[in-house]
């Protein structure tokens, strides 16, 4: 991770190399008051970015495996636009 971006309701995002490449890359957080809710919307983002528009950001790579010590519920990482 290069630095913070920004950061919200829904998580962090930082721009990041990955294998070679700027990316930007989301920590998505987990909502203490609705887990359900949280997984839904991590899904919800991954399926809009397989439609592959020019208008959808490329999401290059996810997963949900995150460290015991991070509230967060996964890692989205995306083609930086900037």
């Amino acid at each position: 991770l290069l630095h913070l971006l920004g950061s919200g309701g829904f998580g962090s995002v930082y721009k990041a190399t990955y294998h070679g490449a700027t990316v930007a890359v989301k920590q998505v957080k987990r909502c203490s008051k609705n887990h359900l809710a949280s997984r839904q919307s991590f899904w919800a983002e991954l399926n809009v970015a397989r439609l592959g528009h020019n208008n959808v950001v490329r999401i290059v790579a996810a997963s949900t495996c995150t460290p015991a010590t991070q509230d967060s519920l996964g890692t989205i990482i995306m083609e930086y636009v900037g």
